[in-house]
This record gives structure tokens, sequence and C-alpha cells, in this order.
């Protein structure tokens, strides 16, 4: 994340301070579209950092990097020439990558960063075998005999088929 934060610390400061009220080329993502692209590829590259390249160091980073990159195109129904044209404009024009940015500053802000814990306020549903004895909290389930099939027995079929009539 450090140093997602970092290339956007970087992007800002250089691209501050200068502006542009031209309109975007038909050919440039919109800035709705690119916001959601430069999230995914920030996201994307932490994961790469955080899982890929920590756990197993002998994959390619360059191929690993690639393939991900790819999916996130995919995902947006771009491709890679469309986005590099795309945040080639932004970088040119400092105005209109500035509250790109600034919106994307804030989702990372707002993203959560601790694992999702399971919820432990639902109920737990019990199998209906299953007794509690009395002065216990700890519920007793009845084990259930499920008939194994030997393999090559034909005389039980792996699968009950529907009774037609």
């Amino acid at each position: 994340m450090t140093r997602s934060l970092a290339v956007l610390s970087f992007i800002i400061i250089i691209l501050a301070g200068c502006s542009s009220g031209e309109r975007i080329p038909d050919d440039v993502l919109p800035p709705h579209r690119m916001e959601a692209v430069l999230w995914d590829m920030m996201r994307a590259d932490q994961f790469l950092a955080d899982y890929v390249f920590s756990r197993d160091t002998t994959k390619d980073k360059d191929k690993e990097s690639i393939r991900i990159y790819s999916q996130v195109f995919r995902l947006h129904r771009i491709d890679r020439e469309e986005f590099s044209r795309s945040f080639a404009y932004y970088r040119s024009h400092p105005g209109q990558l500035q509250p790109l940015m600034d919106s994307i500053s804030k989702m990372s802000v707002a993203a959560p960063t601790a694992p999702v814990l399971p919820d432990t306020t639902r109920k737990t549903v019990l199998p209906a075998d299953t007794t509690l004895q009395t002065g216990s909290d700890t519920p007793q389930v009845k084990p259930r005999v499920v008939p194994r099939r030997v393999m090559g027995d034909t005389t039980r079929p792996f699968f009950k088929r529907p009774k037609n009539g």
C-alpha cells in the first residue's frame, strides 16, 4: 500500500498547480471510468506485492503483473492501448488528473485494510438431530450413518435416479 500511496503522492505533487478546461477526446476514457480503472490497477498492484510476490519468489514479476493487469482491463472492457492512451492524456492534463487522484486517495482511506472477521452475532442453525444436554451449552450431534459404496459395486448406484410415474 505504501508503494501505491508513494506513486499517488508523486503524481499529485508533480501535476499540482496546472489546470486545463479542455474537452476530453472521444478515444480517451471519461473521468469516472478512468478513476475506476486506476483504482483497480492500484489494488491489483497491492495484491501482487502482498500476496503473489511475497509468498512465491520464483514467479516472474513481469509476467504475473501483465496477467493481473490484463484481467483488470478485461473487467473494464478496455485494452492496454486504450488505457495507455488515456493515462498519457490525463498525465498531460494535470487539471483533469487532479480530481481523479483526489477521489482515488479518498477511496483508499475509506477502504478497509483489516481482514473481515465472521459475524458472530448471527445465530447458529443446528441440524435437526441435535440435542442439548441439560446443564450444558455444547450441542450433541448424533452421527449419521452413511452407507459406503465400494468401488466396482454395481448393485447400488452413486446417485438416486428420479422415479418416473
